[in-house]
């Protein structure tokens, strides 16, 4: 069934007939959208995998309505409450996440519940908490997913060679087991780490394979960038067209820009139009601020994401928001929590640089541009021009 109606269909259905204090669901909505979709919590499990592979926060809603209808089962409570907080989770309600399942490691302290409580810290920035959940994941179950995650919080921190590492040893223990979903999870890492060090071709045979094992909006976006960065423009235009056909990701059309001669961007920027209601509120509000140049718009998604998560990206396209409206001082303050963390992607440098030369600050200024020259290949058509211009008035004379 195509994204839309399920969409529709979770609304109504969260709307009218589902809430925290009132869990039921009647199996019937769940056969109007996916008739193929038992009314358990193995279903409710095969949802939120299509919502990973389409981007489709319907099937979040409707696995997030089958976890509430078995949680009050002893016998299956902890799995409903992980279903639960999981969709919670993809559906950017971090803070109801947390809430729902901390409470498992009072009855059921096992991997599975540390694993989603560092996962939902990380997602909120919160890095230290995160890795001390993933610590506990790892010394009950030593497994692929347990070494993928440290290797996210490796990275996140500015580690990459240190992530590279323990990934080796996510991959390894993957490939052994023949967890497609683990081997997608850590190969989509791989890629995304390898990218950052600047090794496209490498970083675009572990995407492609990210890709095949289980696709997604978000694998298919940084294999298109990857494939970018490696010269492979007809691939890429392949790539992002495939987003056309889940369901749209803001963030791709920055990227169409590079590839005049790629059909369908008028097809993907269409289906953007009114896509606010989306699970990426940050992906739609860097879409508003970079292409659209709906800044109030983009600063006010931005600060909803911002009562959820303090992530350097949020942090980093918030500032630039706050910089674009005039707030200069708040934009100060939101990149410099961005910068402390490591990240190393290259936005947070860009934003950095923006804010320095604001305020005229030459020397910061200088060291984030020194920064952003070694990553220019990551960034978007618009930022690379932002760049270009800021590096430009850096050579330019000083006034007397």
């Amino acid at each position: 069934m195509q994204a839309l109606p399920i969409l529709l269909l979770s609304l109504l259905l969260s709307s009218q007939t589902v809430s925290e204090n009132r869990p039921s669901l009647d199996c019937n909505w769940l056969k109007l959208a996916a008739p193929q979709t038992e009314c358990t919590l193995a279903g409710g499990w095969q949802l939120a995998a299509l919502g990973q592979q389409t981007g489709d926060p319907g099937y979040y809603r409707f696995a997030l309505a089958i976890g509430r209808r078995f949680r009050r089962q002893p016998r299956l409570h902890t799995e409903a409450v992980l279903l639960e907080g999981y969709s919670l989770q993809q559906l950017h309600r971090f803070d109801d996440a947390y809430r729902v399942v901390e409470p498992l490691l009072a009855i059921a302290p096992i991997a599975a519940v540390y694993q989603l409580l560092g996962d939902i810290r990380l997602e909120q920035g919160l890095i230290d908490q995160a890795a001390a959940y993933y610590q506990q994941q790892l010394n009950l179950k030593p497994s692929p997913s347990a070494y993928a995650r440290g290797a996210q919080v490796r990275y996140l921190s500015g580690d990459v060679e240190g992530a590279l590492s323990l990934l080796e040893l996510a991959l390894e223990g993957a490939t052994r087991s023949s967890d497609v979903r683990e081997l997608a999870f850590a190969l989509r890492l791989g890629g995304r780490f390898l990218l950052t060090k600047g090794e496209s071709r490498a970083a675009s045979r572990m995407l492609v394979d990210s890709v095949r094992l289980m696709p997604s909006p978000s694998s298919r976006l940084l294999l298109a960038r990857a494939q970018l960065a490696s010269g492979q423009r007809k691939a890429a235009c392949s790539t992002l067209l495939g987003l056309i056909d889940t369901y749209p990701a803001p963030d791709a059309v920055a990227w169409f820009d590079d590839l005049a001669a790629c059909p369908g961007q008028d097809g993907l920027r269409q289906a953007l139009r009114g896509q606010v209601g989306g699970v990426d509120a940050r992906g739609y509000a860097r879409y508003l601020l970079l292409e659209a140049r709906e800044t109030a718009m983009a600063a006010e998604l931005l600060e909803g994401e911002l009562r959820q998560r303090r992530d350097p990206l949020t942090l980093a396209l918030a500032a630039w928001a706050d910089l674009d409206l005039g707030y200069a001082a708040a934009a100060e303050l939101k990149i410099r929590e961005a910068l402390a963390t490591g990240y190393p992607e290259p936005l947070p440098y860009l934003v950095g640089a923006m804010v320095a030369a604001q305020r005229e600050d030459a020397p910061a200024r200088e060291r984030h541009l020194v920064r952003l020259s070694r990553q220019i290949f990551l960034l978007s058509p618009r930022e690379r021009e932002i760049y270009a211009r800021l590096k430009d008035s850096a050579l330019q004379p000083q006034k007397l």
